[in-house]
């Protein structure tokens, strides 16, 4: 029942009631007790409007579902996907949301889903220009490429699932390098053969909320775990974000926002002797030499059954409890039964009934009974077809027929103007052969031509050189017989000179005594 003076809960459900010892109010199980958050939508309430209301266009994919958000104008003016939540003093508490635009369109969006494993019993839209995070849809919930590429994978993993709902989380609310270590640790316990639990994975984190906003939380860790190398920033990861939401069902924990539990989470624990020797266990291991990103790669993910749907078949509302580690004031006031009932025993004191617990947020409609929702979704489903009957409906067979028909005439498009594409691509190519052999073949010419043109002058050069040779060696020879004839005294010449009239004149002039020494000298040096 409302308190008086205080608006109910934009979701519907019961206002939490304040906390005995003060401090932040803890969520309502949902058949009494604490622990466990409240369904945020009473099955009384007014049923959810169909899907075609709201998505009137589906883009089907043979892989993957689509939803095409551009025609979703109706979205935009619902309320957000947020919690009404109070502080101690009665005032309300306001998020502080990210106002970041997503930039993905439905090419890159598919483009971007394309890199990644997904199960085809989930729909991926893409945000509408306007529309901002959390979104407006209670089956939604806001994913961002960061955290994909951390290792977050859907269906998630009973560990996750009790976080989430123990802790007043959504997937969308972690920083992505939390997932990464977060989904290391879950690697780590399935590949050496470590049962997992909440009170594990609380004693080896903390989570606290991030700088400037209370929306977000992060989670790091308080042990010394040895960890791969990953990038420390993740810039722009907020504007990487679309909408995921089941096929058929509801998601197993809440998808409205409001402020995580972080000093609840952060909580000290008494671990008993099995969590200690699964903690040793943990700590021991090392960590591989190669990086984040290539241990938790889709293929070691797909090995350890992280997101893979066969491995959620058999997965019940016991394994999520057991998984989650409640404390004993809830574990005392709740019991399981092997087909997922429980007895409900009031506070009052009033007789036991037995009633069916659906492991998710309650919806206005409760789930259908079709069989996919528990080969698909891995949960069982409840006696209604309500919800069948909306969710299977939302699309016909003949809307389904034309846009596979659609899709068929736009990849035979695509295929045409690529082979056209190629055509004319091998035409180009063919033309730019052409020219370069015939460039090639001119440089070869010019190229010999040349080499032709140097080799005569070489030639020239050479004969050139050859006569100069010649001619040097003529005039060598000429200038030794000059320098023969003058080592050799020619006698004959010296005497014709003595019976010349000049020598007799000289003779006469200059003396005969002189004319006497000067042939004595004559005749010593002929000597």
């Amino acid at each position: 029942m409302p308190v008086p003076g205080r608006p109910p809960p934009a979701w519907g459900g019961r206002p939490y009631p304040p906390p005995a010892g003060g401090g932040r109010p803890r969520p309502l199980l949902a058949g009494g007790g604490r622990g466990r958050p409240h369904p945020p939508f009473a099955a009384e309430e007014q049923s959810l409007p169909l899907l075609s209301e709201v998505d009137p266009i589906l883009e089907i994919s043979s892989s993957i579902g689509l939803v095409d958000s551009d025609t979703n104008s109706s979205t935009e003016s619902r309320p957000l996907n947020i919690q009404t939540e109070r502080s101690p003093s009665g005032n309300l508490i306001e998020l502080d949301l990210p106002k970041e635009a997503g930039i993905y369109n439905s090419r890159s969006f598919m483009k971007m889903l394309k890199k990644y494993e997904l199960p085809p019993s989930y729909l991926y839209r893409v945000p509408n220009p306007s529309e901002r995070i959390p979104g407006s849809d209670p089956r939604e919930v806001v994913v961002y490429r960061d955290s994909m590429t951390a290792g977050l994978r859907f269906p998630l993993h009973p560990l996750f699932v009790s976080f989430f709902n123990e802790f007043h989380v959504t997937p969308g609310q972690l920083t992505p390098n939390s997932w990464r270590i977060s989904t290391y640790f879950l690697y780590l316990c399935l590949t050496n053969n470590i049962e997992p639990c909440l009170r594990l994975f609380r004693s080896v984190f903390d989570m606290y909320p991030v700088l400037g906003s209370n929306c977000y939380a992060y989670i790091q860790l308080k042990v010394k775990l040895l960890l791969p190398h990953f990038p420390s920033s993740n810039s722009g990861w907020r504007r990487r974000f679309f909408f995921v939401r089941p096929e058929v069902g509801q998601f197993p924990f809440k998808t409205c926002w409001g402020t995580p539990f972080c000093k609840h989470f952060n909580e000290p624990l008494d671990l008993d002797h099995e969590l200690n020797a699964r903690l040793d266990k943990i700590l021991s291991l090392k960590p591989p030499e190669s990086q984040m990103s290539e241990v938790l790669s889709n293929e070691n993910l797909r090995r350890v059954h992280i997101g893979s749907p066969e491995d959620m078949d058999n997965f019940d509302l016991g394994g999520v409890m057991d998984v989650a580690g409640f404390s004993h004031d809830v574990a005392e006031d709740i019991t399981l039964s092997p087909l997922n009932k429980k007895k409900r025993r009031t506070d009052k004191g009033k007789a036991t009934d037995e009633t069916t617990v659906v492991p998710h947020s309650a919806s206005r409609v409760t789930r259908g009974s079709d069989t996919r929702a528990y080969k698909e979704f891995g949960f069982p489903p409840v006696d209604s077809t309500v919800e069948a009957e909306i969710m299977l409906g939302c699309v016909n067979e003949k809307l389904i027929e034309n846009l596979k028909n659609k899709e068929a005439a736009a990849m035979r498009r695509i295929m045409y103007t690529n082979h056209r594409r190629m055509l004319v691509m091998e035409e180009k190519v063919l033309r730019d052969l052409e020219k370069f052999e015939k460039c090639a073949a001119d440089r070869d010419h010019d190229k010999k031509k040349a080499v032709a043109e140097v080799q005569s002058l070489l030639d020239k050069v050479a004969a050139e050189s050859k006569k100069k040779d010649n001619e040097n060696a003529r005039l060598q020879k000429e200038v030794d017989q000059l320098r023969k004839k003058l080592e050799t005294a020619d006698d004959e010449a010296i005497a014709r000179y003595k019976m010349s009239a000049e020598y007799k004149g000289n003779l006469h002039m200059y003396g005969a005594e002189i004319s006497e020494g000067c042939y004595q000298n004559d005749q010593g040096v002929a000597g």
